[in-house]
C-alpha cells in the first residue's frame, strides 16, 4: 500500500510550504472546515443508506474526497502539533485492549461482531484490519517514518 499514494513524509515540504504560506491560524480554521465538509459528507451517505436508496456513487466518491482533504490539512496538524505521536501510541493500545477484552466476552455469550453491530443499530459490517497496517500501533502507511518521529 503506498505505490500510488505520496507518502507524507515525501510531501512533507509541500505541508510545510503551506503552513508557512497560509500562516498556522489559517490552516487550522481549514481543518475545521475539511473536518465539517467530511461530516457532512458521511452524513448524507448514512442518510441515503438509512432510506434504502441505493447508495449513490457520488455521495462515495464525495466521502472519498473529502477524506483526501482532511488527512492533507491533518498531516499539517501533525508537523504543527508533534506530540500527536505519544497520544497515538497510547490509544492504539487502549483501542486493542478494548477490542480483545470485547472479544472474550462476545466468545463466553457466543456473540459475534455483526451480533453486537445489529444491537448497536448498526448494519453489521465490520471493519477488519490485517496485522501492520498501523492499527497495533506501527507506522501508519499515510504517516511517514520521519513525521512519526517529529
Amino acid at each position: 500500500a503506498g505505490g500510488m499514494i505520496q507518502e507524507a513524509a515525501v510531501r512533507r515540504p509541500v505541508l510545510q510550504d503551506a503552513l508557512v504560506m497560509y500562516g498556522q491560524q489559517a490552516q487550522i480554521d481549514m481543518m475545521l472546515e475539511e473536518m465539517a465538509e467530511l461530516s457532512k459528507a458521511l452524513l448524507k451517505l448514512r442518510r441515503a443508506k438509512k432510506h434504502e436508496i441505493t447508495e449513490p456513487l457520488f455521495l462515495v466518491k464525495n466521502v472519498e474526497e473529502e477524506i483526501a482533504d482532511v488527512q492533507i490539512v491533518l498531516n499539517q496538524m501533525k508537523l504543527l502539533f508533534p506530540g500527536w505521536g505519544i497520544w497515538m501510541q497510547a490509544k492504539l493500545q487502549r483501542l486493542e485492549e478494548r477490542i480483545e477484552k470485547e472479544r472474550w466476552a462476545d466468545a463466553d455469550e457466543g456473540r459475534t461482531a455483526g451480533d453486537r453491530a445489529a444491537a448497536a443499530g448498526g448494519d453489521g459490517s465490520t471493519v477488519r484490519r490485517p496485522p501492520g497496517d498501523g492499527s497495533r500501533g506501527e507506522a501508519d502507511p499515510c504517516q511517514g517514518e520521519s513525521e512519526a518521529s517529529t
